[in-house]
């Protein structure tokens, strides 16, 4: 069961390469625009980072605002990196800045960390335990808090993504 356990990570698109940490994303969101405010705490008890676009006028409470957990950013559960994707998409209304992929876990860095499991279409991922907010785990899969833990994530599939998509690796790579 170890060996075929995968997490998933966020890639920037143009580079072809993983973003693990807040420190690798950052240059990459300034030059889109974005400035990230200082790590506070989120309703789920870790640190969270959120991204503010400068172009925007007002502090709008309404408008999303790309967030991720802090430090890590990689092996997040699904819910977490299309949240994250749709807010950035609801700014620039761009879709291919950045795309999700499996990658293996890393013996060294990984083996201390707790993991919750997570299946979708046939693979089993798995994401780091603490990770997605109750409050974003309600909002996204629209299911009661108290049957958040025993729930597959498989809204995904039945909600329109207009902005990205999770793609599999042989429809991103072009031969030439």
């Amino acid at each position: 069961m170890e060996v075929s356990m995968r997490k998933l990570a966020l890639w920037h698109t143009r580079t072809f390469k993983p973003v693990m940490t807040h420190e690798e994303l950052e240059p990459i969101m300034s030059t889109m625009g974005f400035v990230g405010l200082p790590p506070n705490h989120a309703t789920g008890g870790g640190l969270i980072q959120e991204y503010v676009f400068l172009s925007c006028p007002t502090n709008d409470d309404h408008q999303p605002r790309p967030s991720l957990p802090y430090p890590l950013i990689d092996g997040l559960h699904i819910n977490t990196y299309q949240a994250f994707l749709d807010a950035l998409a609801f700014f620039l209304n761009v879709s291919d800045l950045f795309h999700v992929r499996g990658m293996p876990l890393q013996r060294v860095e990984d083996k201390n960390r707790t993991w919750r499991r997570m299946e979708e279409d046939e693979s089993v991922f798995v994401y780091r335990d603490g990770t997605l907010e109750k409050s974003s785990r309600h909002l996204l899969m629209n299911i009661n808090e108290e049957d958040a833990e025993t729930q597959t994530p498989f809204l995904i599939h039945q909600k329109s993504l207009p902005h990205c998509t999770l793609l599999p690796l042989t429809d991103i790579i072009v031969w030439f």
